[in-house]
Order: C-alpha cells, then sequence, then structure tokens
C-alpha cells in the first residue's frame, strides 16, 4: 500500500514477483509501466505532470494540516482500506505499507485487523529527527504523534526502514527490531549515443525534485555550484529532469548559464533512467539537516558513472568525494562509451530481504 508514485514499491513488487511472491499494489495510481495488478484509488491532489501555476495554501489547507494527524492523507488512507477490504474480502497474507507520508501506515492497521494477515512497516525517511511537514516541527505536535507512531509500531508484526539513523530513530518508540532493508536499483539501461544531440560536450544531469519534495533543497545550491564550474570548463552542459516549482523555473531561466542548462519537466521512469546512464555524470543533492542519501543514489550507483554531491550535511558520509564540487565538475572529461559493469545493490538482493520479513510477519 503507498499513496503516491513510489520507485522502492514498485521495484520491490518486480522483485517479490521473481520470487514467486503474488503481488497487489494500492495505490492512487496503477503504473502501466509495471504488469501488476492492484487497486487504484484516486487521490484528490494527485501528483501534477508539470507545475505551471503556484497553487497558494488555503486557509482549508493550513486547517487541514494543523488538525489531521498524523498529515492530510489520512483521509485518503482510511478511504482505500476499505476499498481494498471490499474488493478483497478474503485478504491477503500480508500488508506492506511503506511511508511518508506516515498515514499510510493507518491503512496497514485496518488491513491487518480486518484481514488477520502479518504487517511490514516500511519507513523510507525519518518521522520526527527530520520532518519534512513544518507542522511537525513544532514540539506539542511531536508529542502527539509520537504516542500515534508508538502505536503503529507496536502493532506492525516487522519494522525497516532504509538506514541505521532512521532505525535508531524508531527504536525509540518501540521494543520490537527495527530492521534495515537499504535502497536499491535495477540495472541501468543500455547507452544511446544518439540520446543527446551534442556529442562532443559533457552532459551532467539532475534527477528528482527539489523544493517539491524537501522544502529545504536548494536548487540554488546546485545551479551556484554548475556556474562557478562551467567557467572553468565551457564543455559542462546541465540537465534538470524532474518537477520544478514555479519559483525554481525563474531561477533555472534567470541563470547566467543560459542555453547550457536545459530544464526538462516531470518524464517516466524510463527516460529518466536514459537521462541517467547516457549522462557524463551525475549530481545529488540533499538538505543540509538530513543523514539519508536521496533513494535515487542507488540508481546513479547502477549506472557506474562519476557521481558529484552538492551540499553540505551527514547525507555526504555515505558519498566518496575527495574534491569540492566545483572542482569535481570543472575536471570532468567525456565519458567512454565501454564502461565496466557497476557494483550496485540490486532489486533481487532487496527483495529477498523484505521477503525474509513477510515471511516472518505472519509467524
Amino acid at each position: 500500500m503507498v499513496s503516491g508514485g513510489c520507485r522502492r514499491v514498485s521495484l520491490l513488487a518486480r522483485g517479490l514477483r521473481n520470487l514467486n511472491v503474488d503481488v497487489s499494489i494500492l495505490a492512487p495510481l496503477l503504473s502501466p509501466e509495471e504488469a501488476i495488478s492492484g487497486l487504484a484509488v484516486p487521490h484528490p491532489q494527485p501528483e501534477p505532470e508539470a507545475v505551471t501555476i503556484e497553487r497558494r495554501p488555503t486557509l482549508k489547507d493550513w486547517l487541514r494540516a494543523q488538525v489531521m494527524l498524523p498529515d492530510p492523507d489520512i483521509r485518503w488512507c482510511r478511504k482505500a482500506a476499505h476499498m481494498a477490504i471490499e474488493k478483497w474480502p478474503a485478504g491477503f497474507d500480508c500488508v506492506l505499507t511503506t511511508s511518508p507520508p506516515e498515514s499510510i501506515h493507518v491503512g496497514g492497521l485496518i488491513l491487518k485487523n480486518k484481514w488477520g494477515c502479518g504487517w511490514v512497516c516500511d519507513f523510507r525517511d525519518h518521522w520526527f529527527d527530520y520532518p519534512l511537514l513544518k507542522e511537525r516541527e513544532k514540539r506539542f505536535r511531536q508529542r502527539i504523534e509520537q504516542q500515534f507512531a508508538k502505536r503503529i509500531l507496536n502493532n506492525a508484526d516487522q519494522i525497516s526502514t532504509v538506514s541505521a539513523s532512521m532505525a535508531s530513530e524508531f527504536a525509540r518508540f518501540t521494543t520490537k527490531p527495527v530492521n534495515i532493508v537499504e535502497n536499491f536499483s535495477d540495472a541501468a539501461p543500455a547507452k544511446d549515443r544518439n540520446f543527446f544531440k551534442s556529442e562532443s560536450d559533457i552532459h551532467v544531469v539532475h534527477t528528482g525534485a527539489f523544493t517539491l519534495s524537501d522544502g529545504n533543497r536548494s536548487l540554488s545550491d546546485v545551479l551556484g555550484a554548475w556556474e562557478s564550474a562551467s567557467r572553468l570548463n565551457k564543455k559542462l552542459r546541465f540537465h534538470l529532469v524532474g518537477p520544478l516549482s514555479v519559483e525554481e523555473q525563474l531561477l533555472v531561466k534567470e541563470s547566467i548559464l543560459g542555453d547550457r542548462v536545459h530544464y526538462h519537466g516531470v518524464v517516466s521512469r524510463e527516460e529518466a533512467r536514459q537521462f541517467q546512464t547516457n549522462a557524463d555524470a551525475l549530481v545529488i543533492h540533499a538538505a543540509s539537516g538530513t543523514s539519508v542519501v536521496p533513494g535515487k543514489y542507488a540508481e546513479y550507483q547502477s549506472t557506474g558513472l562519476p557521481i558529484i554531491a552538492i551540499g553540505n550535511g551527514d547525507w555526504r558520509k555515505e558519498i566518496d568525494q575527495d574534491l569540492s564540487e566545483i572542482a569535481a565538475l570543472a575536471q570532468l572529461e567525456k565519458t567512454k562509451s565501454a564502461q565496466e559493469i557497476p557494483h550496485f545493490r540490486s532489486v533481487n538482493v532487496a527483495a529477498k530481504e523484505m521477503l525474509s520479513l513477510i515471511q516472518r510477519s505472519r509467524v
């Protein structure tokens, strides 16, 4: 059960199917790219294909954020769970819920109680140590939600996270073991020599969102490093793949990079992977307050290409980069067409780890 687009879920579903597990997905939209059965329950605020008009929060939005705990998605999660019960009255052997949003786990608890099945509670981000919701930064709000977290964690049969720092956080609210199923990736697609029109340029790619994913991520930091590096290496050409806010799109237009930076907007996951594999280097960025490397880092590793980290924070400890971000960019060269097979954490490895948790949840 997932409340939005999440490659962790789609890849896990693919990996579990390869292990002969019958998988169904409950989500707002079922991906046409994955031939997996399930139930699509439309979300009242679907993810936009492109951001062209900045929607200002209304008083209703503010009230929903204040009073709906743990987050405004709680209504969708309850509705989706009850629709799943109607569609599959006999239920399943196990339910897997993955957050954010944290309210997704309410749906898991409803299904566990109704079907009497196992329940694996998976967390892709911190809940309290690095809250993505501004309302959750308030102490009284955290105290209330921490009681909610204790209820969720102590009712789950198995708990998983993507990092040791997250496991330490959730261990404060339960005596149950907190497992780590680190981020992973499928194999990168084959290179296409004609993917980029300007073959002689050095193409640097960033995939994913900035403030639309985490309000503390800074496109300005990335553009600033790119602008400095471009003065030292005239062959650099930069690509932003993924949703940008209207404000961020304006930053790109006003950048001194001019036509050397390209905003491609929202693309399919397959096309995003093509951008990654055909680049000469990839850029990773996260907010300074987080200790978790973005999930796309595993995808980047699968390409075998240079990965350049931009920004500060504990998340950089997992990335081996001796040079400064500007120096690393400036010294880039055209990537050779033939690359060694990269070492990365595969879908099959993660699926086996998750299957072990699923099996233990039913004991």
